[in-house]
């Protein structure tokens, strides 16, 4: 057979431990097979993960559900994170910046996600993952600050008039975030209260935010045309 990744001819290396045959690539020394069966192999697979992710369902369910290992899951959604980037934020448009808790490794180890939502087209432009704190809160209030908005909204949290000084920032009730939290805590599994379902690590609750926050959803007609689900 043709080595699939520089075309020279491959000769037989031995067996697979389910009988399958193996190539080696005299060229570029690669071991592969003529033909694969495991299903995270198929193209398709990461786009699979992706979109189940953002429906709501665990690692473990997703590994279930396309018969595939929970630690090729895992890699999926860390490549799938690290191509998605944030929006750009824009400068005079009022924000809205809140905080929900959530757990990481056990429960007795509380995260707090501070985020920020722009009032005039309801995306979410920054997060920051950690303690409940003025360093966690900073890091989302500095990056408005710099684009100079009209209104910035927070809650009546003693961390933000340290933070946001001046006549922008009004402190009352944040409606939109508010809402938008219970939308969180709806759609992804590892945020739901009075649950066992927490994230691992600091890492993959990051990259699932990411993915939720600023991934291309796929339209569900366009996902049936291109059989993204069909397993």
């Amino acid at each position: 057979m043709r080595c699939k990744y520089c075309s020279h001819c491959c000769r037989k290396a031995g067996k697979q431990k389910n009988g399958k045959q193996k190539y080696l690539c005299k060229e570029c020394g690669k071991y592969q097979q003529a033909t694969y069966h495991y299903r995270a192999y198929q193209p398709s697979t990461c786009k699979k993960v992706v979109n189940l992710c953002l429906e709501g369902l665990g690692i473990r369910s997703i590994s279930r559900y396309l018969a595939i290992s929970k630690t090729t899951v895992l890699k999926y959604i860390l490549a799938a994170s690290k191509k998605v980037a944030p929006p750009k934020i824009e400068g005079g448009k009022d924000y809205e910046i809140d905080e929900l808790y959530t757990f990481v490794g056990s429960k007795s180890q509380v995260c707090w996600l501070f985020y920020s939502l722009c009032k005039q087209t309801r995306q979410v432009v920054s997060f920051a993952l950690g303690a409940r704190s003025q360093q966690t809160a900073g890091k989302v209030t500095e990056k408005l600050k710099e684009v100079q908005p009209n209104k910035i909204y927070t809650d009546k949290l003693n961390l933000y008039p340290s933070l946001l000084v001046g006549e922008n920032h009004i402190q009352g009730r944040v409606n939109q975030l508010e809402r938008y939290n219970l939308t969180l805590r709806t759609h992804l599994k590892r945020l739901s209260r009075k649950s066992i379902n927490f994230s691992k690590t600091f890492t993959y609750l990051e990259a699932v935010l990411r993915l939720y926050f600023w991934h291309k959803r796929v339209d569900l007609k366009e996902a049936l045309e291109k059989r993204f689900f069909d397993i």
